[in-house]
């Protein structure tokens, strides 16, 4: 099944990690460098096996590559991350970026966590929060 990154989610490359924001529920995950990589492949056009065999690596894969990142995948879709590409969808462009694949490693899901809201914003216009518009106390 062809998947490709849901409009809902934000997502950055932090170092070797990819961080992705669902914007609706407001988790972060983070994925391992495998789990980037196959991430920023998911244009909905390509299936797990479309994805596997179009990678150049310098050893073979693993038999059960298929079935780990399939695992992958639905964990991804579980958790709301990922949507069915349709045929009729135009597929977003593919973003390979030169984000390096050595070898097969099993792509994760590492980390996840909800965001919390940590106090109020006073970036609004003035007039609309009272409390920000007061002078501070000491």
């Amino acid at each position: 099944m062809a998947l490709r990154r849901a409009t809902h989610v934000a997502w950055r490359r932090v170092g070797d990690e990819t961080v992705l924001i669902h914007l609706k529920t407001k988790k972060i995950y983070v994925l391992n460098p495998s789990g980037g990589f196959f991430w920023h492949r998911l244009d909905g056009g390509r299936g797990s096996r479309d994805i596997l065999d179009s990678l150049a690596l310098p050893e073979p894969l693993p038999g059960d590559a298929n079935t780990k990142l399939d695992a992958f995948f639905e964990q991804l879709e579980i958790a709301d991350l990922v949507e069915s590409g349709k045929a009729s969808d135009p597929a977003p462009p593919r973003t390979e970026n030169g984000y390096p694949l050595p070898s097969f490693v099993a792509p994760e899901l590492v980390w996840q966590e909800q965001l919390r809201n940590f106090g109020q914003s006073c970036a609004r216009e003035p007039g609309e929060m009272p409390t920000c518009d007061a002078a501070p106390t000491f």
